[in-house]
């Protein structure tokens, strides 16, 4: 909260580096998630308490990306131009055409499909072959 070059006499923003707006802020959502998380029912609460816990982690996980990308925004931004002007306008020559160029350009896809491709064959039949069916009680009374 400077104002005409003076210095910031607020002591929450050396503290924490924003000003008391953002933090009346912060501190009014949190008070309004805490009021309305009391509103619910008790049953309810039990209920999702564990879903709620997974939520705040993916979010800070989210949080933690998210600053990582944006400390890192120009050089990511850089790096995607400079791939983008390089291998697909200024390519080295031209697109495979024959049968045997275009077969050596698609074999390592190949691999990787065929190696999908069994492994989730081998998930499908190890899950049939070996799950436990329902009880079955068949006797006649």
């Amino acid at each position: 909260m400077t104002q005409m070059g003076t210095e910031s006499d607020c002591k929450h923003e050396k503290i924490s580096g924003c000003c008391p707006s953002r933090l009346r802020i912060q501190s009014c959502s949190k008070r309004c998630g805490r009021r309305l998380w009391n509103q619910l029912p008790q049953r309810w609460q039990e209920r999702l308490k564990p879903y709620y816990t997974q939520l705040l982690f993916w979010m800070m996980c989210a949080k933690w990306a998210i600053s990582f990308v944006w400390e890192d925004r120009r050089e990511i931004l850089r790096e995607l131009w400079r791939s983008l002007l390089e291998d697909l306008w200024a390519a080295d020559g031209r697109p495979p055409c024959k049968r045997s160029k275009v077969r050596d350009e698609l074999r390592p896809f190949t691999y990787v499909l065929v190696a999908g491709l069994l492994y989730s064959s081998w998930d499908m039949a190890s899950k049939v072959a070996f799950r436990v069916g329902p009880p079955m009680d068949l006797s006649l009374d």
